[in-house]
């Protein structure tokens, strides 16, 4: 396999397996009915960490990515999304990585473009 395959494969599954849980939670709870979570200190301390995670994912969104509108669209993908959008995007730098691209390129911003 090449890191190119292994890259589009892990954020498809990635993406599926983040777009499953939603649905599934949803089904069983929509958010609009888990507002009492807020009352958690876990809860909250949950939502920093990801949040900052998100954040930090973004950063090296905004490192490979050139454009200050595409910049602006993964934002609020990844805020409203979050790993689902991750996940894209993950999908999305592996497919315009060269086909004899390496992990350094995919980290680094290379494209076939």
């Amino acid at each position: 396999m090449t890191p190119r395959s292994c890259i589009i494969g892990y954020g498809v599954l990635h993406t599926l397996v983040m777009t499953g849980s939603v649905i599934v939670t949803s089904l069983q709870e929509p958010i609009w009915k888990a507002g009492y979570l807020f009352d958690f200190p876990w809860f909250i301390a949950t939502l920093w960490d990801t949040y900052l995670a998100f954040l930090c994912f973004f950063l090296w969104v905004c490192f490979v990515q050139k454009s200050l509108l595409v910049k602006i669209i993964w934002a609020i993908l990844i805020a409203c999304l979050g790993n689902i959008a991750m996940g894209l995007f993950i999908v999305y730098r592996g497919v315009v990585l060269p086909e004899n691209g390496t992990f350094g390129d995919f980290w680094s911003g290379v494209t076939r473009c």
